[in-house]
Formats: structure tokens, sequence, C-alpha cells
């Protein structure tokens, strides 16, 4: 419910900008930036999501809050919520099958983010890690500045492409975000 509130609300705060609360709003319509934070693990074909995302976008594509492993394939889980008070299964996706899921669409990976989030499962096959992924379709990679070497920390002026900016300013380049 609170997600359905906040989508429903956000063209209040921001009439300039389109929101889309599911997949079956979306049919034809492509965007600058397609976000799908905290979803793409909950969904049973996470692949065929993953790849529709993908092709929905324009420009820019943020895939964020998922549990990744490195080494063993996808596998899901049960998961209780003590807050919601229910059980539910959702993925722990392998970080290459991911990519072959939006890389193999023209997407180029621009970012990764790690955060902590990390949930522990009693015997899973590797421990995962909570990670985003941005990422740019190849024509697109003008707009953004070369990774970061590693160890090196981001600055400000790293980024050329700065989309809360954006977003603030009214830049038409990041007039249409789709959310998942």
């Amino acid at each position: 419910m609170k997600c359905r509130f906040c989508v429903g609300r956000a063209g209040d705060f921001s009439p300039t900008l389109t929101f889309h609360e599911g997949s079956d709003t979306l049919a034809g319509t492509c965007f600058d930036l397609v976000i799908c934070s905290g979803a793409l693990h909950l969904f049973e074909d996470w692949r065929e999501v993953a790849s529709s995302l993908a092709r929905r976008t324009r420009r820019f594509l943020y895939i964020t809050r998922l549990q990744i492993v490195k080494r063993a394939p996808s596998f899901v889980v049960r998961h209780c919520s003590r807050h919601y008070d229910m059980e539910f299964q959702a993925w722990f996706l392998n970080r290459g099958e991911v990519f072959e899921c939006t890389l193999g669409l023209g997407m180029e990976l621009v970012r990764e983010f790690v955060f902590a989030e990390n949930r522990l499962v009693k015997n899973a096959p590797e421990k995962s890690e909570c990670q985003g992924f941005y990422s740019a379709l190849g024509n697109e990679r003008q707009w953004i500045s070369t990774a970061p070497q590693p160890g090196r920390r981001l600055r400000e002026e790293d980024h050329k492409l700065d989309l809360t900016r954006q977003v603030a300013t009214g830049d038409p380049r990041a007039h249409r975000i789709a959310t998942l």
C-alpha cells in the first residue's frame, strides 16, 4: 500500500514527471530512465522482467537492492518478514545472469553500488551482497564519465550526468521516469 500511495502522489510533487505503477501500463512506452528498486528478485520470471525493463529505456537503467551472488547460479530463498507478518519467496541472483539479461540488449554497465542490506540465509550455496547496477545504452556512454579506478572514491565532479540535479532543475534529458 505504501508504494501505491507514493507512486500515486509522486505527480503531485513533480507534475512534469511521469510515473507508472506496473508493467501493464508500459506497453509501447520508452523512458529516459527506468528504475527497478527492491522488486526484480520477487518476480518468478525475473529474466523476462529484466529484459523488458532494458527494452523500455532509451538511455539509462538502474536496477538496485538485489541480493547478488557471484559464483553460485541464481537460487530461491524463503523470506519471512516480521514487519509485514508474511512469508514469500525471493531470488538471490547471480551477477553474470543479471548482466546476460541486460547487457545483451545493448546496455553497458556504468556503476555498481553495494548496500549494507545483506541477508544471511542458512544453508545457502553462497553468501550474498546487496547490490545495484546503473547501466546505459551503448550510445549514451558519452554522457557518463568513465568508471573510477579500483580503490578510488567517487567525487561530485566524476559525474558528468547527475540525474538528481537534472530532475530538480527540469533538465529535458530526465523528464520521463518509470519506477517498478
